[in-house]
């Protein structure tokens, strides 16, 4: 069983979660179908599709967790459903790794695609993505029959900051690494040219 707090803050965090998701990508549908492109995954006939596809169900599912949080409603099939969309995310990320392609952008971040700005492909999405997946899955455990006080009420809210904020940090530190790793390489080219 899972504690009814427990159960609404991962229900409030993974709306946020989808609902940003969301709207990033809607709002940058050009660099979204690009970033998708570079996955070479999808045939070119399915990138404008999918490009509006994706948003589309993270926009559901993180409408769907907001009406789970607030009303306290549980729904196995929304906590399947977005394992199952987070497990494809996973893959395609698996797949590029595996290929080499560790250098284009994972498409889940936000941010603005140029330079060392993008977020790329690394083991650290692969963990992130794996505990997200966890998550969701503890949300189809039964919810235990207690009763939420106001205290309850503002440690919801409190704990779903404080893993946004984790979230963030989590990911900014990966797109540092991102960075880092890049001027790593310009150095060692420029240093086997200057050899030459």
């Amino acid at each position: 069983m899972i504690d009814p707090l427990i159960f609404r803050i991962i229900s409030l965090s993974f709306s946020l979660l989808f609902l940003f998701a969301a709207l990033h990508k809607l709002g940058n549908r050009d660099n979204f179908r690009a970033i998708l492109l570079a996955y070479k995954i999808l045939s070119a006939g399915m990138l404008r599709t999918a490009s509006l596809l994706i948003p589309v169900v993270e926009l559901g599912l993180g409408l769907a967790w907001l009406a789970s949080s607030v009303l306290l409603i549980q729904v196995y099939l929304l906590a399947l459903m977005s394992a199952m969309l987070l497990a494809a995310y996973t893959s395609a990320i698996t797949i590029n790794l595996i290929r080499g392609r560790n250098y284009i952008d994972c498409g889940c971040g936000f941010a603005k695609n140029s330079g060392n700005d993008i977020q790329q492909l690394s083991s650290g999405l692969l963990v992130r993505n794996s505990m997200l997946i966890l998550a969701s899955l503890l949300t189809a455990f039964s919810i235990s029959a207690r009763e939420l006080g106001s205290v309850d009420h503002f440690a919801w809210l409190m704990a779903t900051g404080i893993l946004v904020l984790l979230y963030g940090g989590y990911n900014q530190l990966l797109s540092n690494n991102s960075a880092i790793n890049t001027w790593r390489i310009i150095p060692e080219k420029s240093a086997e040219g200057s050899h030459a």
